[in-house]
C-alpha cells in the first residue's frame, strides 16, 4: 500500500489514470471512490476535483470515440465520485473518522425520512418498479435473467416493503467503504500529516444506540412504516461497528487472521444474516464499550 499511495501522488497523471481505470472495473468501481477519497485527504479537495474532472472528460471522450453510450459513464461518476468526494471532505474537515461516520449515518436516516415524505408510499412505488423489471427480464434472451425474474415474481410484494431500507444502507455502506479504503491508503502515504483515527476504534455511541431503541419501540407500537425503516437503517449501520470490533480483536491478538478473512467471506456468501449478526455485536459494543473496558476474555 505505501508504494501505491506514493505512486498516486507522484504525478497528477497517475491519479487521473487510476481514477479512470478503477471506475471502469465491473463490480469494483467503488475502488475509484476510494482513490478519490485518498486524493482528497492527501492533496486537498480542489486538486482532487480537478483530477477527477480530467479523468471524467477522458473517459467520456474515449467512450465517444469507441461509440459507447455516455449515460452509464456519467451515472457511475455521479454515484461513485460524488459521495466519495462528500464524505472525504467531511472527514478532512472533522478530522475524526468516528464523527464523520456518525454524521453520515444521521444523513442516511434523514434521507429515508425525506424519501417517505416525497414518495408517500414507497412500497407501492417499488412494487411498480419491480413488476416492470420482472416483465423486462422475462422477455430477455439471457436465461439467467429469465430464471431470476421467475424467482422474484412471487415475492414482489414482500420485497417492495424492504427496498427503501436496503438501498439506503447500501448507499451509506458503499460510501463508508470507499472512505475507509481511502483513509487506510492515506495512512500509508509518504507524507501523512493528519491522524483521523483508526477504524478498529469506531464507536457510534449510545446516543445513536438509544435512537435506534426508541425508534424500534415506537415503530412496534404504532406500526409506522417510515419509523420501522429508520430503525432498521440505524440497526444495520452498527454492523460496521461489529466489523471494527472484529478488527480490534485481531489487533489485540485475540482473534486469528483467518477469522477476519472468514468474516468477510461470509458477508459475501450470506450478507443479510452476517450483517445482522455483526450489527448485534456492534450494538452491544455501543452500550457496554467492550473494547474500552476490555471485558472480552483473552
Amino acid at each position: 500500500m505505501p508504494s501505491v499511495a506514493a505512486w498516486l501522488v507522484a504525478r497528477p497523471l497517475n491519479a487521473v489514470l487510476a481514477l479512470a481505470a478503477t471506475l471502469s472495473l465491473p463490480l469494483f468501481g467503488f475502488l475509484s471512490g476510494a482513490v478519490l477519497a485518498f486524493l482528497v485527504l492527501a492533496q486537498g479537495p480542489r486538486q482532487a476535483a480537478v483530477e477527477a474532472a480530467i479523468a471524467g472528460a477522458l473517459m467520456l471522450a474515449l467512450a465517444t470515440v469507441i461509440g459507447l453510450p455516455l449515460e452509464p459513464k456519467l451515472a457511475a461518476m455521479v454515484m461513485v465520485w460524488l459521495p466519495a468526494m462528500l464524505v472525504s471532505v467531511l472527514l478532512a474537515s472533522s478530522r475524526s473518522l468516528t464523527l464523520t461516520l456518525q454524521v453520515t449515518a444521521i444523513v442516511a436516516v434523514l434521507g429515508v425520512i425525506a424519501f417517505f415524505m416525497i414518495a408517500g408510499n414507497p412500497a407501492a412505488l417499488w412494487t411498480r418498479v419491480l413488476t416492470e423489471m420482472v416483465a423486462e427480464w422475462s422477455q430477455s434472451d439471457v436465461p439467467q435473467l429469465v430464471r431470476q425474474a421467475e424467482a422474484i415474481r412471487p415475492q414482489i410484494d414482500q420485497l417492495a416493503q424492504h427496498v427503501t431500507v436496503w438501498l439506503a444502507f447500501f448507499a451509506w455502506g458503499t460510501s463508508t467503504l470507499m472512505l475507509l479504503l481511502g483513509q487506510a491508503l492515506y495512512r500509508h502515504a509518504p507524507r501523512q500529516e493528519q491522524d483521523f483515527g483508526r477504524f478498529r476504534d469506531l464507536n457510534f455511541g449510545r446516543v445513536i444506540a438509544i435512537a435506534m431503541a426508541v425508534a424500534s419501540l415506537v415503530a412496534f407500537l404504532s406500526g409506522l412504516a417510515w419509523l420501522q425503516s429508520v430503525a432498521f437503517v440505524i440497526f444495520a449501520v452498527f454492523s460496521f461497528q461489529g466489523v471494527a470490533l472484529v478488527h480490534w480483536l485481531h489487533a489485540e491478538n485475540r482473534l486469528p487472521v483467518f477469522m477476519v478473512v472468514a468474516m468477510y467471506a461470509s458477508i459475501v456468501v450470506l450478507p443479510p444474516i452476517v450483517v445482522a449478526a455483526l450489527a448485534v455485536l456492534g450494538y452491544i459494543d455501543a452500550w457496554f464499550s467492550l473494547r474500552r473496558r476490555r471485558v472480552l476474555p483473552s
